[in-house]
């Protein structure tokens, strides 16, 4: 039992090698294809005749032997290594492909002209081939589109063979050259042989499918002008609109212009009617176009946003109505150094009024805009300021107190309020303060200021002192300067009532009192004098526009004492 357990095919080894098993798997190496697409495999050889190929090769490339190799030095090296590796040449380095670059200045030899004959032949015949077959395939298209307008005439018919032997009759040969059929609908008539499926007649439409067609291109019809009459509707809609905003516009325009409210306010500009005279009154040329404020004392950019925005009418809440307009103002905060934080306070939300109130509100806006820019230019230039796309925070010098003007949205703007920054949501918090109030109105009178020194220089140039000296300061350096003084009259004021304090509780009846007088006047020539709270009021306000205080500024300080 045990020797039948054994199979004889126990110690039997089989080895194959590659060429054998490609052979037995139906796998041949592709040798070349020919221009008509057949394949050409290389022939089967097997690892003896492989090899010797390869010996032939290596003979042919070193005619004169193996070069130095040698059976001791073959054995020396590692299987994977490499016997003989030729040094590049120069030309093999600069071609990249290890072929030789020819020399352009030298004639061909034999064999470059024979290989430039055998390219150019191959190529040719390659176009040849190609013509002949768009040749071919052009004759084909034409032959087969022509068979339903001129089919091919009839296979001549063939007589048995013992017909051949009576006469023809005479009309034979008319009847094989018989005209094609006239009749449209007939099938071609095809040499014998050829495989055809065109039908013998068209077939027939039912006639529940072309009433459906019918149907459908009625419904398409309707569809259709119910569109075009919708299209034609809100023209008509549109234009009546427009023609109703502008009869309107104008008319508030003609209010404001011969009423007294706008006197003064307005820069009133004439501009040509365009052949409308549905709302002009007689003898009227022109009609006036009212921008924020006079065109003459903006800059450039604010010129330009308001004569472009201004020609459309601003009572509509569309896009397309101010279109330069951001829907933001400008607002003071103040810091001091606990962190409580004062405000100028926030527009309160109007509604939609007339044109007047909606240009007033545009006005206000560009102007706050130009001044919040111009707050940027000068901050920039400042030590300690930290400027942020809506908000910009400056450093008193001379106090611990930080002027932060910010630039917000209204409640009653269209569009939401951009996200304040980190810096910034303290100061939705923030209490009303008078002086806040003081600092927006007179940086406006600033600008306001500065723009009308700026005319007066295009105009007429002056050198006057005041006039450089306002535009030196600009809008931020007489806030500061005012903010300056504050701390100052605080500091002196603080030292005064300490001192009475210290004397009080020595036992001294102490009263502190102070004198103010401010000279009312050009140069400080008094026509008046303001005292007391009103004096310091207005002392600050001067400081806050940009004036040197001169002389005509006055402070007395009083502490008396006296025995209890």
């Amino acid at each position: 039992m045990a020797s039948s357990s054994q199979s004889p095919f126990d110690d039997l080894r089989i080895s194959l090698d590659p060429t054998t098993i490609d052979l037995a798997l139906g796998q041949k190496r592709v040798k070349a294809i020919d221009h008509d697409g057949a394949i050409i495999y290389e022939d089967d050889e097997s690892l003896e005749a492989d090899l010797t190929s390869q010996l032939e090769r290596i003979w042919n490339e070193y005619p004169g032997g193996l070069l130095d190799l040698s059976e001791s030095k073959l054995e020396s090296l590692p299987p994977d290594a490499i016997a003989f590796q030729p040094k590049p040449k120069p030309e093999e380095g600069q071609g990249g492909e290890g072929e030789k670059k020819r020399d352009v200045f030298k004639m061909m030899d034999w064999d470059e002209m024979e290989r430039l004959r055998s390219e150019m032949f191959m190529q040719l015949n390659d176009a040849r081939n190609e013509l002949w077959f768009a040749l071919e395939l052009a004759k084909t298209l034409s032959v087969s589109s022509a068979h339903p307008s001129h089919p091919p005439p009839p296979p001549p018919t063939t007589l048995p063979q013992h017909q051949k032997k009576q006469p023809k009759p005479k009309a034979t040969p008319a009847l094989a050259a018989a005209a094609p059929p006239t009749i449209p609908g007939d099938p071609p008539i095809l040499p014998p042989g050829t495989f055809t499926t065109t039908p013998s007649s068209l077939p027939s439409v039912p006639l529940h499918d072309t009433v459906n067609d019918l149907i459908q291109l009625v419904r398409a019809r309707d569809d259709a002008v119910e569109e075009c009459l919708g299209l034609v509707d809100g023209a008509v809609e549109e234009l009546a609109l427009m023609g109703r905003a502008g009869d309107r516009f104008w008319r508030d325009v003609r209010g404001l212009r011969e009423g007294q409210g706008g006197r003064g306010r307005w820069a009133v500009v004439p501009k040509p009617d365009f052949a409308r005279t549905g709302t002009m009154k007689d003898g009227e040329k022109a009609k006036d176009v009212i921008v924020p404020y006079a065109i003459d004392e903006a800059s450039p950019a604010t010129r330009a946003r308001c004569i472009a925005g201004f020609d459309l009418d601003p009572t509509l809440p569309t896009s397309l109505s101010f279109p330069a307009r951001g829907y933001r103002r400008v607002r003071v905060l103040l810091r001091d150094p606990a962190g409580t934080v004062m405000s100028s306070g926030v527009e309160a939300e109007e509604k939609a009024g007339d044109v007047r109130e909606e240009m007033e509100r545009a006005q206000m806006e560009a102007f706050d805009q130009d001044l919040f820019t111009q707050i940027r230019i000068e901050a920039s230039t400042l030590d300690k300021s930290i400027i942020e796309p809506f908000q910009v925070q400056i450093q008193i010098p001379t106090s611990s107190h930080t002027l932060i003007f910010q630039l917000y949205s209204p409640p009653s703007a269209p569009s939401p309020s951009p996200s304040p920054s980190p810096s910034s949501l303290h100061s939705n918090l923030a209490s009303t303060s008078p002086l806040c109030k003081l600092l927006l109105a007179s940086a406006r009178i600033n600008l306001l200021s500065a723009l009308r020194v700026q005319k007066q220089n295009l105009v007429a140039a002056s050198s006057s002192s005041s006039s450089s000296s306002s535009l030196q300061q600009g809008v931020v350096g007489s806030l500061l300067e005012g903010l300056a003084f504050k701390a100052l009259w605080e500091g002196v004021q603080n030292t005064v009532r300490s001192l009475a304090k210290a004397l009080k509780g020595a036992g001294l009846q102490a009263e502190v009192g102070r004198d103010v007088s401010v000279s009312v006047g050009a140069g400080g020539k008094g026509e008046g004098k303001d005292t007391g709270d009103r004096g310091i009021m207005s002392v600050l306000g001067q400081v806050l526009q940009g004036n040197k205080v001169g002389e005509g500024f006055e402070v007395v300080w009083s502490l008396s004492l006296a025995d209890r």
